[in-house]
């Protein structure tokens, strides 16, 4: 919440070593993340394996990418929800 005057809250520190944003995916226990690179690398990984961050944070790294390539895309993958038969 902002009171008057409130100028709004950072929650992602961007710029320098880690790029601009490009995307921020609402995921669930099970699904996964598939990242799309401009060389047409693509990784696909469980959600899960992303540590939870605060706001006003870093982030942490989840692909290594060479220095003339970038990603362009992210996408969720929904995980199977089974009914447990």
């Amino acid at each position: 919440r902002q009171g008057r005057g409130g100028k709004g809250v950072i929650d992602i520190k961007t710029g320098g070593l880690t790029g601009r944003v490009v995307g921020l995916p609402r995921v669930r226990e099970g699904d996964d993340t598939l990242l799309v690179t401009t060389r047409g690398k693509l990784t696909r990984f469980p959600a899960v394996d992303v540590s939870s961050q605060g706001r006003n944070t870093w982030g942490v790294r989840v692909i290594d990418v060479e220095a003339d390539d970038r990603v362009v895309s992210l996408a969720r993958v929904e995980g199977e929800r089974g009914n447990g038969a």
